[in-house]
């Protein structure tokens, strides 16, 4: 807590009232620490940090030409990204920490779909109309990022979902695409595969109760 309270002081004074946030801001850097880089979005930008003590890790960005801040702060997202961390806002602040973290102690809940820019973290619950949010979850589990989280919610058929905003609006596109009406074809072959799949489980369970060693239903035990 002390490494954080120090950390948020010294950005503070660096970025007083008397500064002014400029149009556009030159943000190219060659390997560059990401403190260093939050450093400079935050003189520029008057913007106030709280930086979690273990943000380590470097990266590099190419900008030719000066752009505005609103995009530097995209880029400054986008190389926190790359790194495992994320920003989220809490009150006047602006908090780095471990995306993880994050996702799980500050991270917004959004009604409406978020911009996709500025990559961040964020959560949308996502009630399905016709689909089964069981079903939904498992064809679509595989989508989250390292980051993020699928959960189904069956008692209001939702899924819920953190993630980067890019990804996010790449599993809703999913979702509705897939939260759509069965047709009679398709609700029929659903039913005979389940079928399939309980007449294979109720021969391996007769198997598994007729094997020697194994208590079961069957003559064996008696």
């Amino acid at each position: 807590v002390e490494g954080l309270s120090a950390i948020a002081l010294a950005l503070t004074l660096l970025v007083s009232p008397s500064a002014r946030a400029e149009a556009s801001i030159k943000f190219s850097f060659n390997d560059g620490d990401l403190r260093q880089m939050i450093e400079v979005y935050a003189k520029a930008s008057g913007k106030k940090f709280l930086v979690d003590p273990g943000v380590r890790g470097k990266a590099t960005l190419y900008t030719p030409e000066a752009v505005p801040l609103d995009e530097a702060f995209n880029l400054l997202s986008n190389a926190l990204q790359a790194n495992g961390y994320a920003i989220t806002a809490r009150e006047d602040l602006l908090v780095v920490g471990s995306a993880r973290n994050i996702q799980r102690d500050s991270i917004p809940l959004y009604k409406e779909l978020p911009a996709l820019k500025p990559t961040r973290m964020a959560t949308m619950m996502f009630e399905l109309k016709h689909a089964d949010a069981h079903e939904i979850n498992k064809r679509l589990r595989v989508l989250p990022s390292k980051d993020g989280e699928m959960t189904p919610y069956e008692p209001t058929n939702t899924i819920i979902v953190s993630d980067w905003t890019p990804n996010l609006i790449r599993i809703h596109q999913m979702i509705q695409e897939l939260d759509k009406p069965e047709t009679k074809e398709f609700t029929a072959r659903r039913e005979e595969t389940r079928k399939n799949e309980a007449a294979i489980n109720g021969r391996f369970d007769v198997k598994r109760a007729e094997a020697p060693g194994i208590r079961g239903s069957s003559k064996h035990s008696q």
